[in-house]
C-alpha cells in the first residue's frame, strides 16, 4: 500500500517560497508512489506521514491536523532556517513526541538543541530543487552579460525594531558582534556573542536571550556584508532584485530591477550569464537553495566558499560547479565576477558542471529516500 502523505501547501512566506517548496516535494513523493493528501478515512493501523515546512501559525491547529496520538503517525518538520528562528513554545511541545523529527539543511549550532531540548530528535536533509528548475541547455554566450543578484536586506526601521527588545546593556555588544560577523565569514553568531557580551552575563533563559539578540545581529551583519559585496562590483554590469531598500543603493553600473517572485526566479536566472548566489548570513557552514537554483538554471554560479559549498561543489565529478570567493575579500569577488563575464569558456565550464551536479544529486526526488528512512525509523521506534 502507498504511504499516505499529508503536506499542506498554504503558507505565509515572502515570495511564496514555502508554498512552492511544499508543492515541489509533494510531486517528488507522488512520483515515488506516495499517496498525497488523501481524502479517504485512514485506519489507525495504517502509517501516515505529516510533513510541513518551517513554523505553523497555530500550534493547536497543527496538532489537530497531524493527530500525533495516532499509533502509526509520523510528523516531520522541514525547517530551512537557523535553530534560533524556531518557536520555543512549539519545540517545548514537539520535543516530547516520540514520532516527531525535525529535519534541517542547517548544520550550524545544531548541538545547542541538546542543552534546551535533550529529547528532540533532528536529522539532516539538504536543500533541493524541482526538476523543472533545470534549464534545457547551457549556452553562456547567448545570455545577458551581467551579474544577477537577488536577495533581501533590512531597512533602518526593521533594524530598529529588531534592536528594541534587546536589553540596553547589550546594544553595544550586539553592534560589535554584527561587525565581527560581517567581516569574518567563519564566525557564527554564537561565537560572536561569546566574544562581545559582558563577562558573567546571566539570564533566566539564555536561549531566549541569544534568540532575541541574533535577530538584530544577523540582520545588521547581513546588511553590511551584502551592501559591501554589491559596491565591490561597481563598474561591472549588475542587476539587483529585492525589496525597495536596494533602490537608493544601486548607482552607476548597478541597476535595481524590483522584487522577484519565487515563480519568476528560474526564468530570470536562465536569461542571466552570472549569478551571485548569496548564502544566508545566519549560517557559516550551510548553503542556500539559491545556489542550487542558480546551478540548475545554467548560470555561472558565484558564491562564497563556505565549508559545505567546498565539500559539495568544489571538486565534483563534472569539475568545479561554482566559482568561489571569500565574503571578507571583495577583491576576490570582483575578480571572479569579471572573469566569468569575460571568459566564455570558464563561465561555460562552471555552468555546465553546476547543472549536471544538480541533476545528478540535488533534485527533490533525491530526498525522497531519506524521508522514507525517517518514517521507517520512527515506526520501528514506536514498536520498541
Amino acid at each position: 500500500m502507498a504511504l499516505a502523505v499529508f503536506i499542506p501547501d498554504r503558507y505565509e512566506s515572502r515570495y511564496s517560497l514555502l508554498a512552492a517548496m511544499s508543492k515541489e516535494i509533494a510531486e517528488a513523493m507522488r512520483a515515488a508512489g506516495a499517496e498525497i493528501n488523501p481524502t479517504r478515512s485512514i485506519p489507525g493501523s495504517e502509517p501516515t506521514l505529516h510533513l510541513f515546512f518551517n513554523l505553523p501559525a497555530k500550534i493547536d491547529e497543527l496538532l489537530a491536523w497531524a493527530k500525533p496520538e495516532r499509533p502509526r503517525a509520523v510528523l516531520i518538520q522541514y525547517f530551512v532556517d537557523h535553530p534560533f528562528a524556531l518557536n520555543m513554545e512549539f519545540l517545548d511541545r514537539m520535543a516530547t513526541l516520540k514520532n516527531f523529527r525535525l529535519a534541517m539543511p542547517c548544520l550550524d549550532d545544531r548541538a545547542m538543541f541538546t542543552l534546551k531540548w535533550p529529547t528532540l530528535k533532528t536529522v539532516t536533509c539538504a536543500h533541493a530543487v524541482p526538476s523543472s528548475a533545470l534549464c534545457e541547455s547551457v549556452d553562456i554566450p547567448s545570455r545577458s552579460r551581467e551579474v544577477l543578484i537577488a536577495g533581501t536586506i533590512a531597512t533602518d526601521d526593521e533594524l530598529r525594531a529588531f534592536l528594541r527588545p534587546v536589553p540596553e546593556l547589550l546594544h553595544k555588544p550586539c553592534e560589535h558582534a554584527a561587525e565581527l560577523i560581517a567581516h569574518n565569514p567563519s564566525l557564527s553568531f554564537v561565537q560572536a556573542f561569546e566574544l562581545t557580551v559582558p563577562p558573567g552575563l546571566l539570564a533566566n533563559d539564555y536561549w531566549l536571550l541569544m534568540q532575541i539578540c541574533s535577530r538584530y545581529v544577523v540582520a545588521k551583519a547581513n546588511r553590511i556584508r551584502r551592501i559591501a559585496a554589491v559596491n565591490a562590483l561597481q563598474g561591472l554590469p549588475v542587476a539587483v532584485h529585492g525589496p525597495e531598500v536596494w533602490k537608493e543603493l544601486c548607482t552607476g553600473t548597478i541597476e535595481y530591477r524590483g522584487e522577484l517572485p519565487y515563480d519568476k526566479v528560474a526564468e530570470t536566472m536562465r536569461a542571466s550569464r552570472v549569478m551571485l548566489a548569496w548564502n544566508p548570513t545566519q549560517f557559516t557552514h550551510t548553503f542556500s537553495e539559491r545556489v542550487l537554483l542558480s546551478m540548475a538554471s545554467g548560470c555561472a554560479t558565484l558564491t562564497d566558499g563556505r565549508p559545505l559549498v567546498r565539500s559539495q561543489f568544489a571538486a565534483d565529478a563534472s569539475g568545479p560547479c561554482v566559482a568561489m570567493y571569500r565574503s571578507d575579500d571583495h577583491a576576490s569577488l570582483r575578480d571572479q565576477a569579471d572573469r566569468l563575464l569575460k571568459d566564455d569558456a570558464y563561465a561555460g565550464e562552471i555552468a555546465a558542471a553546476g547543472r549536471a551536479c544538480v541533476e545528478r544529486s540535488h533534485l527533490w526526488k533525491h530526498r525522497v529516500d531519506l524521508l522514507g528512512r525517517i518514517v521507517l525509523d520512527v515506526l520501528q521506534t514506536q514498536m520498541q
